[in-house]
């Protein structure tokens, strides 16, 4: 059976770019040349640039100490001060394009990356922390506190749960929300995307769920992750004893349980799984591909369209023993609810509507719900129009004299359980207010209310001709 599950997602959004700090005069910077990584290697993915003169002035060092506290308060940014160097001035325009000199401060943060200053007052300063300055030529975090920028990453690891021995890192960008990222690469093992928050938190995500978006991985490749991998999900597989010859892998991620998960293709297109570990490796689930839609994203390995009519048959046989009378052409897989049922939306071939199936996990008889009723689930169709189902509530309001409503909207707005019967709303082709039904499970009308009679049985009307003018 498949419980709930939630998968570890970081959020993915638009990173900020760092603005090109300004070229300053003063400071002992050496000749622009390369570009020095965070590693300390030359990163050959960028133009080469060299590493500026990292000395400490005493003169330039009193100077921040004194100076630095004010451009901070500018700032708005939240630190507490432990040192500060000077490095130096230039020109700048302003908004009005007028010339104004600005001055540039590295300070160091308690318990915090340092950062670097750009202030031209009385503008706000601008600030930049000590990883987002380090593909920029001639600028440097040199304060000792801030030097070791591995020492700060191997502090966020920790500080995430995970375990590594931190053999590179990369600055990937930060958010106007203070969010900063970091790619870790990990010596002798997977490395993982951290996020660093405004409040001093971290949290971490695989590799294999950033791949495609714009925090991807360049220090821990996909065929890294695959290769690393291979071993687990052939395990796994082993472990599920299903008859699958694998063809292709994805790593998923980790799981909140502390667990992982992993898909597979098979040889024979049709088929392939969702495995999911359990925290101490052993196998928890596999679940086919035509059943995995609702499950972490579902597979993106195996075409679920051609998968899915691998029990088409089965559901048949299923609905017509439920009294729903359809030959399934494609079905969605949704879930399990809480009694162990398994929730399915099913598509027929040999009736225009179709409905939501929930089904007994010992295959007996269970019931099914049209694509207006289904929202007593919470769901809502998505193979079938529900509109396929008004022709049945234009009927039972004709059978209880209200002929004249021809049925163009309905709602599901709750449900009588000492009667199992359901309150549908409707909406009505002349623009007129439609009326409140309590259905029964043949399709009945039982009663009939206004949406005023039924706002004060405690149902509010909501399709738009029965809302007040």
């Amino acid at each position: 059976m498949i419980r709930s599950l939630g998968l570890i997602l970081a959020a993915i959004v638009a990173l900020a770019a760092t603005p090109a700090l300004a070229q300053y005069g003063t400071g002992g910077y050496s000749a622009s040349g390369s570009t020095v990584s965070s590693s300390g290697q030359t990163d050959q993915s960028h133009v080469a640039a060299a590493k500026p003169d990292l000395k400490i002035d005493p003169d330039q060092h009193a100077a921040g100490k004194k100076d630095a506290p004010e451009a901070l308060k500018s700032a708005g940014v939240p630190c507490t001060i432990t040192d500060a160097y000077y490095i130096g001035s230039s020109d700048t325009k302003d908004e009005k394009g007028k010339t104004v000199p600005q001055k540039l401060y590295e300070v160091a943060c308690q318990g915090a990356v340092g950062m670097i200053l750009q202030y031209a007052p009385p503008a706000p300063a601008k600030h930049y922390d000590c990883f987002a300055v380090l593909s920029t030529p001639n600028i440097r975090c040199r304060l000792p506190a801030n030097a070791d920028l591995k020492a700060v990453i191997s502090g966020f690891v920790t500080q995430s749960g995970r375990t590594c021995t931190v053999s590179d890192f990369r600055f990937d960008g930060s958010t106007p929300a203070g969010d900063s990222y970091y790619e870790v690469g990990c010596a002798g093992a997977l490395g993982f995307i951290i996020k660093h928050n405004a409040a001093n938190e971290s949290t971490a995500t695989d590799c294999a769920l950033a791949a495609g978006t714009n925090l991807e991985c360049k220090l821990t490749t996909a065929e890294a992750i695959k290769a690393a991998d291979r071993a687990t999900i052939d395990r796994l597989s082993a472990a599920s004893g299903n008859a699958c010859q694998i063809k292709d892998t994805r790593s998923i991620g980790k799981l909140s349980s502390g667990g992982s998960a992993y898909e597979i293709a098979c040889t024979d297109a049709k088929t392939g799984y969702l495995l999911l570990a359990k925290a101490d490796g052993s196998l928890e689930h596999a679940i086919p591909c035509a059943k995995a839609e609702g499950v972490l994203g579902g597979c993106k390995l195996t075409d679920a369209t051609v998968s899915e009519t691998a029990e088409a048959a089965t559901y048949t046989k299923l609905s017509k023993a439920s009294g729903f009378n359809c030959d399934v052409a494609k079905y969605r897989f949704i879930g399990m609810d809480s009694k162990n049922n398994e929730v399915v939306e099913l598509a027929c071939s040999n009736r225009p509507d179709g409905g939501i199936a929930v089904l007994p996990s010992d295959n007996s008889p269970g019931h099914i719900l049209d694509c207006v009723r289904v929202g007593s689930l919470g769901q809502t169709c998505r193979l079938t129009d529900p509109a396929l189902t008004y022709g049945r509530y234009t009927q039972a309001l004709a059978a209880k004299g209200k002929g004249t409503c021809k049925v163009t909207g309905a709602h599901w707005l709750g449900r009588y359980e000492q009667n199992h019967t359901d309150l549908i709303e409707t909406a009505c082709s002349d623009g007129l207010p439609g009326w409140v039904m309590e259905v029964d499970a043949s399709d009945n009308a039982i009663d009939l209310m206004s949406c005023g009679q039924a706002k004060s049985a405690g149902a509010q009307c909501t399709l738009p001709t029965n809302l007040p003018k």
